[in-house]
């Protein structure tokens, strides 16, 4: 079990690579200077009050946490069966502490200071296979998982409407995009 912590000063990352199959290799290194990057671009989309932002700095939030698992498909499963009832394997699960982060929702409920946001399983088989279907790196896949995961975390949901749909899969473009300018300017 591989465990890495990523820090900035607003944010705590806890990666944990709970899958025994050793068939996934990644670069680790890689992972983690794209996960470090992502924090960046979340911190902002979290505590920032510029528009099309959850603006929680205004709330008092100085600092928040997520955990995120690599996991294999047994774990992603039996998760999935659980919590979902749905019994097959998926390639990303989130469990938010929160019902939403979303202050414009009636279910918004201030924050504190630290917010642990939550959990986010990544199924390692998955995201190679997706990986290899969109033709990008294993690393690239399970960043774009983690931020599917995070919107999750946030309380946006792309199944329970069309237009909720739209709205969240357009942030995690948005994101990805900001994601991949600053990388591109560490190169």
């Amino acid at each position: 079990m591989l465990t890495q912590e990523i820090t900035t000063k607003k944010a705590n990352l806890i990666c944990i690579d709970t899958s025994r199959l050793g068939r996934v290799k990644y670069d680790s290194t890689d992972l983690k200077k794209r996960l470090k990057v992502s924090l960046d671009v979340i911190q902002d989309f979290l505590m920032s009050s510029k528009s099309g932002c959850l603006g929680l700095g205004n709330f008092g939030v100085s600092q928040f946490e997520v955990d995120v698992t690599l996991c294999g498909t047994h774990k992603i499963r039996s998760l999935n069966t659980v919590y979902r009832n749905k019994q097959k394997v998926t390639d990303v699960l989130s469990f938010p502490v929160y019902e939403t982060l979303r202050s414009d929702s009636d279910s918004f409920i201030e924050p504190s200071p630290f917010v642990h946001l939550g959990d986010i399983f990544i199924c390692k088989e998955v995201a190679t296979r997706q990986a290899k279907e969109f033709k990008i790196s294993f690393e690239e896949e399970v960043l774009h998982l983690f931020i599917h995961g995070f919107l999750h975390l946030c309380g946006y949901d792309h199944e329970i409407s069309k237009e909720e749909e739209e709205l969240m899969f357009s942030l995690e473009d948005t994101l990805l995009d900001k994601i991949s300018k600053k990388l591109r300017k560490l190169k």
